[in-house]
């Protein structure tokens, strides 16, 4: 039998309440209002810290330090491997205090990774989550809502102000401007200003939605200030251009042998499409006998169904029209790129993780898991 994934919470900066609901009858829940006595159930590394007032301090003023706080006990996330996995909502309340205010500390992030040490974790631009080695590799089952203080032109960072969506990578599927609602309007709110902001994640499991709110008081604002729904049919589409990619070059979509730039088979064709080389990727064993110009529409259809925006993806209508030529393809933007993502993402992993790079505290917050809402 099938052993049933668990999740570490790491509990960043925050004060932390969480349920699970293990079914539609049991639920557990914790909840931390401050975490002095919550010590020996959180486990700290790196500069992180449990200050005397009950804040959790991940880092100090020293250059390129990290931390990370995770809460002690596993999580189950879900019942056992062929059930949806929980939904959950977490809040909780931070402040980030970099040491030159004008430039920020690369700020942290709230995360689900397969274990509570990221000993491989780099500082400053990675967050203390990932190194230039593990980009992008489906492998490492890492989601994350990162609070950004610095623009990082190599991972297309919108600004230095900013809230993203991450899985597996330091490049944001969606990120947005930090800001917040209030009746209506949306309203600038600054990252790295010092001042507490409560944040709020919320996952629906059976809509496949995660949604991030902001505000600088304990209200909750009925919108997100970022929305993100990127798996149910429109995986279904994604699983169509990467399958039409396995005919093309006759291997599985996560080809665990094979070198580590064709690890991932999106990926792979897609680097081979932006230089000019898709050929390349044409399954050996057709012995060079093949149609070029079918080969190339296959790939193209494929690339597009797999774009990592879901509402950029095409219809299988359209899929079919692409193929039968009924209609033109639209151009490829060789300059963009596609990340590999899968609706099981959130059944493969099972941490909570967090990390900075500047003096960052946080004093309250809640987590909430359940099986369907």
């Amino acid at each position: 039998m099938a052993k049933t994934p668990l999740l570490f919470l790491c509990i960043l900066i925050l004060l932390a309440s969480n349920s699970i609901t293990q079914s539609h009858s049991q639920q557990d829940e914790f909840f931390f209002s401050g975490f002095n006595e919550a010590a020996t159930n959180i486990t700290l590394n790196g500069g992180a810290v449990i200050e005397h007032k009950g804040t959790i301090r991940l880092t100090n003023d020293t250059e390129r330090v990290l931390g990370h706080a995770f809460y002690s006990t596993p999580i189950k996330f879900k019942n056992n491997k062929n059930t949806k996995v929980f939904s959950f909502s977490t809040s909780f309340a931070f402040a980030i205090i970099p040491q030159y205010p004008k430039l920020g500390g690369h700020g942290f992030a709230f995360t689900i990774s397969p274990s509570n040490k990221l000993s491989n974790g780099y500082p400053s631009q990675y967050l203390g989550l990932l190194n230039p080695h593990d980009l992008g590799n489906f492998s490492n089952h890492l989601f994350a809502v990162e609070f950004d203080t610095v623009q990082d032109f190599e991972f297309n960072d919108i600004n230095d102000n900013h809230v993203g969506i991450n899985l597996n990578n330091m490049v944001s599927n969606k990120s947005v401007k930090a800001c917040f609602f209030t009746d209506g309007l949306v309203q600038d709110l600054n990252l790295k200003s010092g001042s507490v902001i409560q944040a709020w994640i919320d996952y629906n499991s059976s809509m496949n939605h995660l949604e991030v709110r902001l505000s600088p008081t304990s209200s909750k604002p009925s919108s997100p200030i970022l929305s993100y729904k990127g798996y149910s049919l429109a995986h279904t589409i994604y699983l169509v251009g990467a399958s039409k990619s396995m005919v093309v070059c006759g291997r599985r979509p996560i080809e665990a042998k094979a070198l580590p730039e064709e690890l991932v088979l999106v990926d792979w064709v897609w680097d081979r499409w932006r230089v000019g080389e898709v050929m390349e990727v044409v399954d050996k064993k057709l012995g060079g006998v093949y149609d070029e110009v079918e080969v190339l529409l296959v790939v193209k259809v494929g690339l597009l169904c797999s774009d990592e925006l879901p509402d950029r993806r095409p219809t299988m209508r359209q899929v079919v029209r692409y193929l039968e030529g009924e209609v033109k393809l639209p151009e490829i933007d060789k300059k963009a790129g596609f990340l590999y993502q899968r609706s099981e993402f959130f059944e493969r992993v099972n941490t909570w993780s967090s990390a900075g790079d500047d003096v960052e505290s946080a004093f309250a917050s809640s987590l909430q898991l359940s099986g369907g809402r």
